[in-house]
């Protein structure tokens, strides 16, 4: 946004730069000595967390459980160990299959060469 500035309005911020400075960044210990910048940035602050606090979060603490994009997140981490084990699971299972194949076609080799005559 371009804010036209008037010849006079130039005129005060090139004579009082400092004043014009501590108008928007001044600090104090009360409202009315700091600067409007400092005001609405404590302002700011202060809806953040009032809304923060409304929302799940206590004093400021923000928890991930607290709210439904995080709830959502440890659902889905939940999900996918639960998918990882269950991998795990089926691959043992298909070692086990494969290990039992394996000695039945062993076995099945040392039958054939003694049904034939050991040939």
């Amino acid at each position: 946004m371009i804010v036209k500035v008037s010849g006079k309005q130039r005129q005060v911020i090139e004579e009082d730069r400092e004043g014009v400075y501590r108008l928007f960044a001044a600090s104090g210990s009360t409202t009315e000595a700091q600067g409007l910048a400092r005001r609405m940035r404590e302002m700011l602050d202060n809806g953040v967390s009032a809304l923060a606090e409304r929302a799940g979060g206590y004093k400021g603490k923000l928890l991930p459980h607290q709210f439904t994009l995080g709830r959502n997140m440890e659902n889905i981490d939940d999900r996918i160990a639960q998918f990882e084990d269950r991998m795990v699971s089926v691959e043992n299972r298909y070692y086990c299959q494969f290990t039992a194949m394996s000695r039945a076609n062993s076995q099945s080799n040392y039958l054939m060469q003694f049904m034939n005559g050991g040939q």
